[in-house]
């Protein structure tokens, strides 16, 4: 009987080269596997790893499959993928075919540009590439020692970065592509070879007999491709390594991604049509395209880019300006549609211009529809500050804060008018709702709805609309960098309940007596409690801004009842309806470096200001209400 074998004790460690799951390799004490190939076969930088099985089977003259069984796979593998997938899981494979760790990382890795493309379909919601075949060079496969690199398996190569050649797709004997069947595993085949069987109607019993194809790949006809076409080809290789450095594009700094995806964007609306991550696809059928492409990502600044993407032969799918349904339903380049945008800006009508902020430099889409942080930032430029809050009408007052808009452009001799309609404007800054849905927000009347169109020709027709424009975009622009500590949006609605703030003011008045009325003194605090105009407010306050009360009620002085009014909204606070200042307006000291004016400081609004607790903190704040 033989000796029973001695047990691994629990403190023995396991052998370096064997990986869990794997039968441990018979390492002879002089250092040598004779489980692993005898000689190593290193592959070459940016090879697929079909291509090296494939070298490596003619190395030794035995079929990949039985490699691969040699090497420790127990189950049948069915798919080129299928072997990257064994390599990258068990080291203890690649180390039996003769695979450093170095060595197993780029062969196993996702090709850059195939990664690339799975990122453009996810951010642009479009189909991943199908599952790889591989397209090839006639010139490449003549080298003495031919290989396969990994960007042939992606749909969007359709260039030789070496010899300036369209690749081939088909096989031009069998008509198939390469490798889309997984035959070559069972066989010893050079790479020069089509490895793919030709169907026959012959049977033998029930089995339907193939014939190999065998052709000679390198006898393909090659087609020289133009060299704007190259230079696109070569950016997309480029720009698919995603290097940290940004990139400058139609003078504009982006990172490669973006610059990757508007480059994609822009083949895709010149291309043949179709699916464009689809290796069927005749990669000379996309020279055109490339070609167009590649003027308008080489231009040197927008005004140039804009012109040569005004001449692409799409209707402008990929980055349209109307309807709104379509810029909601569908996500977009950034970059590209900054080249649409400043090609048209001059001619579109001030509502578009402000829903595409057009006063900035590199226009943009509206967001509002996109809630998810990442998406958003996926979807703006860097200069647009993407981590920024995207602008909400809770930021926005109804009746905009006074000197935000210098005094002579402003052109209507109505302020109660022309401050709410300022506010409207101001909420429309990147914003795609139309005018009914922003009076909504503002609880302003709807015929405002009309009266924004009237204005904004208007000022069109003084010539004061550019410089309004660019007043109200820097000034979403200072709050997206300094966001309001107070939420108007609920202040509205807290203020609809008239009887909690005349119980405030009486609150205060009991305080701080005074011989002003109570009705009047609520109107004055529902003004600077919800930053509106009573013109606008309830009904039980509202006053008609054409009638003498009216005027009366606007001569009286609100700034001798400051410290009532700071009691009732303390009473407010204690309560859980209110937070933040009472009142709060842009000071100079936050203004953003570029805008053209500076308003002036409002010191007189600074006392309606709440100021810190005296060693003391609110209770906490119960839910919000509800609309």
């Amino acid at each position: 009987m033989p000796p029973t074998p001695p047990q691994r004790s629990a403190e023995t460690p396991r052998p370096a080269t064997q990986s869990r799951g794997q039968p441990a390799l018979r390492v002879i004490p002089g250092g040598y596997d004779i489980d692993a190939v005898p000689i190593h076969l290193p592959p070459h930088p940016g090879e697929a790893t079909l291509s090296w099985m494939r070298r490596l089977a003619v190395r030794y003259d035995v079929p990949a499959r039985d490699l691969l069984r040699h090497a420790g796979a127990k189950r049948r593998i069915s798919s080129s993928s299928g072997v990257a997938i064994r390599l990258r899981t068990y080291t203890g494979m690649a180390a039996r075919l003769g695979l450093t760790p170095d060595q197993i990382k780029p062969l196993v890795r996702i090709q850059p540009l195939t990664a690339a493309a799975n990122t453009y379909a996810e951010a642009f919601g479009h189909a991943k590439p199908s599952q790889p075949q591989s397209r090839y060079c006639p010139r490449c496969l003549t080298d003495p020692d031919p290989w396969w690199p990994d960007h042939w398996q992606s749909p969007l190569s359709w260039i030789c970065p070496i010899h300036h050649i369209y690749l081939v797709n088909l096989c031009l004997v069998c008509g198939q592509p390469p490798h889309a069947q997984f035959g070559w595993v069972g066989r010893v085949i050079d790479l020069r070879v089509c490895p793919s069987q030709i169907p026959t109607t012959d049977r033998v019993g029930r089995r339907r007999l193939r014939d190999w194809c065998n052709a000679d790949l390198t006898a393909a006809p090659a087609r020289s491709a133009h060299a704007t076409a190259v230079a696109s080809q070569q950016l997309l290789h480029d720009w698919a390594a995603d290097p940290s450095t940004p990139v400058t594009v139609a003078g504009l700094a982006v990172t490669h991604r973006i610059a990757f995806q508007a480059l994609v964007e822009l083949i895709d609306a010149s291309g043949p049509g179709g699916e464009l991550l689809d290796l069927a696809h005749e990669p000379a059928r996309f020279g055109p395209a490339l070609t167009d492409a590649g003027t308008v990502v080489t231009a040197t600044d927008l005004a140039d880019a804009a012109r040569q993407a005004s001449m692409l032969p799409h209707d402008g799918a990929h980055a349209p300006i109307r309807p709104n349904w379509r810029l909601t339903s569908d996500r977009y380049s950034p970059l590209l549609a900054a080249i649409q945008l400043a090609g048209i800006r001059d001619h579109l009508a001030p509502v578009n211009q402000m829903m595409f902020r057009a006063a900035h430099h590199a226009p943009r889409y509206p967001a509002g529809h996109l809630h998810d942080p990442t998406q958003i930032r996926r979807l703006r430029l860097p200069e647009h500050k993407p981590r920024l809050p995207e602008p909400t009408p809770a930021w926005i007052p109804q009746a905009i804060w006074p000197l935000c808009v210098p005094e002579p452009l402003l052109g209507c001799t109505d302020p109660t008018l022309r401050n709410s309609l300022l506010a409207m404007a101001l909420t429309k800054i990147g914003n795609h709702d139309p005018w009914m849905t922003i009076c909504r927000h503002l609880r302003l009347p709807a015929t405002h709805a009309n009266r924004i169109g009237t204005y904004l020709r208007q000022a069109q027709a003084h010539g004061t609309w550019p410089e309004i424009h660019a007043a109200l975009d820097n000034l979403i622009t200072l709050l997206q960098h300094h966001t309001p500590p107070i939420d108007y949006q609920q202040r509205r609605i807290v203020g609809r309940d008239t009887d909690l703030l005349t119980e405030a003011v009486k609150v205060g008045r009991r305080q701080h007596p005074t011989d002003t009325d109570l009705l009047t003194l609520t109107r004055q605090f529902w003004e600077k409690f919800t930053g509106g105009n009573i013109a606008y407010g309830p009904e039980a306050l509202w006053l008609d801004p054409t009638t003498p009360a009216y005027a009366d009620y606007r001569r009286s002085n609100p700034l001798r009842h400051a410290d009532l009014f700071h009691t009732a909204y303390n009473h407010l606070r204690n309560l859980g309806d209110a937070d933040g200042p009472l009142r709060w307006t842009p000071s100079t000291t936050t203004q953003h470096p570029h805008a053209p004016h500076r308003p002036p400081d409002l010191t007189s609004l600074r006392q309606f200001e709440l100021p810190p607790d005296e060693g003391r903190r609110p209770p906490p704040r119960p839910p919000k209400r509800g609309l």
